[in-house]
């Protein structure tokens, strides 16, 4: 299976650079970069998740 679908984990990125009081200077290329990452994961977790529940199926 596929890894959880967690969106936008760029959010959780960025609290914990404005805690450690990091430079935030690069956000727009973060934000930009978590998108396309979001997109990637989705399209590799459901043709993963329904092979996984094919195979399954097939084996009952």
């Amino acid at each position: 299976m596929g890894q959880a679908g967690v969106p936008s984990l760029t959010l959780l990125v960025i609290s914990t650079l404005i805690t450690a009081k990091i430079s935030v200077v690069g956000l727009p290329i973060l934000f930009g970069a978590d998108k396309l990452f979001d997109m990637l994961k989705t399209a590799i977790n459901v043709p993963s998740t329904a092979s996984c529940a094919i195979v399954l199926d097939n084996l009952n």
